[in-house]
């Protein structure tokens, strides 16, 4: 099955920019290709299948617990599966999806405070995404929506299947990921986490979130990341970038 790998592609801010057709049997979309609906409605009449996993930036301007339930509706009878701690099988292929968010635990938990209160402090995803009561969201939430990310996925890359397994998410899993320039600061914290112990049980682990594209291995999986991100930002990303498992 040939994938086509897409992320953080930001409609919001390059409108101009198109997708180019290529033999892929799937299209990938790893998450922020624009906020709300918006990433979505672009892909409704997509005549291949799409798996959709949400981005932080899917979330802006958005509730965090109401933003699912609409873009399941929104998918409801296109070829888009929204994968939102989800999972879809396609011929032999069974894509496990989730947005994932961290732990924050990058740099050891006794540093966990000092991480989330720099995160909350710089991201605008606890600015910007609404919880309950118009609050917004903070460090701890998505600390807790890792969490039940992390326990799904344990459990189904735990269950037999005769097939392979594909796993998609929008934050790294694995600090490899990371683009080296940024190395030691905090922030990566909020990109990716340290999920090894999970590496082995899926041929191939699709993310986005970086804005640096990499392609490498861990335990056995492939991890492979191809973000747009913002106009001209990633000078290694491949509009056109298949992938076979």
């Amino acid at each position: 099955m040939k994938l086509h790998i897409l992320s953080d592609l930001h409609f919001e801010y390059d409108t101009e920019f198109q997708v180019p057709e290529t033999t892929s049997d799937v299209l990938i979309l790893a998450g922020d290709i624009s906020p709300g609906l918006n990433g979505m409605a672009r892909f409704a009449r997509s005549t291949k299948p799409v798996i959709y996993v949400p981005g932080n930036h899917e979330f802006y301007g958005e509730s965090i617990h109401a933003l699912p339930a609409a873009l399941r509706l929104l998918a409801n009878g296109s070829s888009i599966h929204l994968l939102d701690n989800d999972e879809v099988r396609l011929g032999d292929v069974r894509f496990l999806g989730a947005t994932l968010w961290t732990s924050y635990e990058l740099y050891g938990i006794e540093r966990i405070g000092e991480v989330t209160a720099h995160a909350d402090r710089h991201l605008n995803d606890y600015i910007c995404i609404q919880s309950e009561n118009a609050a917004t969201l903070t460090p701890g939430q998505t600390v807790s929506l890792h969490r039940k990310a992390v326990d799904w996925l344990e459990r189904k890359l735990d269950e037999p299947f005769d097939g392979k397994t594909v796993v998609v998410t929008h934050h790294a899993p694995h600090p490899a990921s990371l683009m080296p320039k940024h190395e030691g600061k905090l922030i990566n914290a909020a990109y990716a986490s340290d999920l090894t112990h999970l590496m082995g049980k899926a041929v191939l682990w699709i993310h986005g979130h970086t804005h640096h594209s990499i392609d490498y291995s861990v335990n056995g999986t492939r991890i492979v990341t191809n973000p747009k991100g913002y106009r001209d930002e990633n000078r290694g990303f491949d509009p056109a970038l298949v992938v076979e498992v």
